[in-house]
């Protein structure tokens, strides 16, 4: 058995955050994000299916990334 769970669109939606950022149509923002292939999945049927993994990658290639500041002492 995998360690790699997998996510359902809604608990997708849920750990990723697009559900708490004020979306009125947060499925639509995922169907988005897969339809441009910045979001890999399995169709199993009419369903789609989401590897915490390949959620993750999505989260960290969109991540800002702040330079570190250095305070004078």
């Amino acid at each position: 058995m995998s360690d790699d769970p997998v996510y359902t669109s809604d608990e997708a939606i849920e750990y990723v955050g697009l559900d708490r950022q004020g979306l009125r149509q947060p499925h639509e923002s995922l169907r988005w994000l897969c339809r441009t292939g910045k979001l890999k999945y399995a169709k199993i049927g009419r369903r789609l299916k989401f590897r915490k993994s390949w959620l993750d990658d999505l989260v960290e290639r969109n991540a800002i990334r702040r330079p570190e500041t250095r305070h004078a002492d």
